[in-house]
């Protein structure tokens, strides 16, 4: 045990201390979706607002879907005197030649996003039999943002290892993205499983299994600076006359997105699980599908009227493949 716990916290430091010199370009800088235009009209700057919510929409999607749950395990749970701890590594495809990524970002990100993270899981014999809880953090790579989570589990169905029975399981998962200075993400998730254990040769375990998972991201903007060259208190760089109070053309552009509604991706994954005495590796896939949830923004037009426009997410496919190394006790 004492090597294993060893192992992991060496792979840890490395990944962490591998990426500290890194260019943080993964982070986000929404300063690149304006959402007014002094010298625009009043009708550019309806659309002007309508298209900068788009994006974010879409950012968000795809950023929450890097920030969501790996699942790493079959449907069957440890046992409610098991536990378990593993590391993992991740890359996630994003659409990043779209204008939301090149925008939205500190830099120009690649076509994958790559994640370190751990997690730890225990089997419980409380509410139920067949239970588990555990948690973990996902670091998203050459940025700020991590998130913590935390996960439960319930198996309805397991341990038939000689009868052609699955195991089947739910999961509920809540994660809360941090690290960033322009939005949060709260990530809220369900999904249902499916696994089967096979033995080899009476020494190797080999466990594949597949579910469908059903994905809540909710964003919540921070305050934004849109002008975020321009010094609040001495916009003209006059080193002789500062001022004391912020100026209108800084501080009229420190603005904050519209709450929108939650954004809503399926997904679907797959993996198998390979265990020998008490050491694992599993391999994983998982598809999340293009988003299609809308929400509506209202825009002022001028006196008490409102006008509604649809903000539709249009984030694509996206595809998650990760390696988990673990040690089930």
């Amino acid at each position: 045990m004492k090597i294993s716990i060893n192992t992991i916290i060496f792979f840890l430091l490395f990944f962490c201390t591998s990426n500290i010199q890194a260019k943080y370009k993964n982070d986000t800088d929404l300063s690149g979706f304006p959402l007014y235009d002094a010298n625009a009209s009043a009708e550019d700057n309806r659309q002007l607002k309508v298209d900068s919510h788009a994006n974010y929409r879409k950012l968000m999607s795809e950023l929450g879907t890097v920030f969501a749950p790996s699942f790493l395990s079959p449907a069957e749970t440890l046992g409610y005197m098991g536990y378990a701890i593993n590391i993992n590594y991740g890359f996630t495809t994003i659409n990043n030649t779209s204008t939301y990524w090149k925008d939205g970002m500190h830099g120009d990100p690649a076509s994958i996003m790559q994640t370190i993270g751990f997690d730890v899981r225990k089997g419980m014999w409380f509410p139920l039999p067949g239970f588990e809880i555990g948690a973990g953090l996902k670091y998203l790579t050459q940025s700020h943002m991590y998130a913590p989570h935390i996960m439960a589990k319930f198996s309805i169905n397991e341990g038939y290892f000689k009868w052609p029975f699955p195991a089947i399981a739910f999961r509920g998962f809540g994660s809360r993205v941090m690290g960033s200075q322009d939005v949060d993400l709260t990530l809220v998730s369900l999904d249902l499983s499916l696994s089967k254990s096979f033995g080899l040769n009476s020494t190797v375990n080999l466990i594949p299994y597949a579910g469908f998972n059903y994905l809540m991201i909710l964003a919540d903007s921070k305050v934004i600076d849109f002008t975020p060259g321009i010094d609040s208190l001495n916009p003209s760089q006059d080193p002789y006359t500062p001022g004391i109070t912020c100026t209108s053309n800084d501080c009229n552009n420190n603005l904050v997105f519209d709450d929108q509604d939650m954004i809503v991706r399926n997904r679907l994954f797959a993996g198998v699980q390979v265990m020998f005495y008490k050491f694992t590796i599993t391999l994983e896939g998982v598809w999340t599908f293009g988003g299609s949830s809308t929400d509506e923004i209202a825009i002022y037009t001028g006196g008490n009227s409102v006008q509604f426009d649809k903000i539709k997410d249009k984030s694509t496919l996206q595809h998650t493949y990760t390696i988990s190394l673990g040690w089930n006790y």
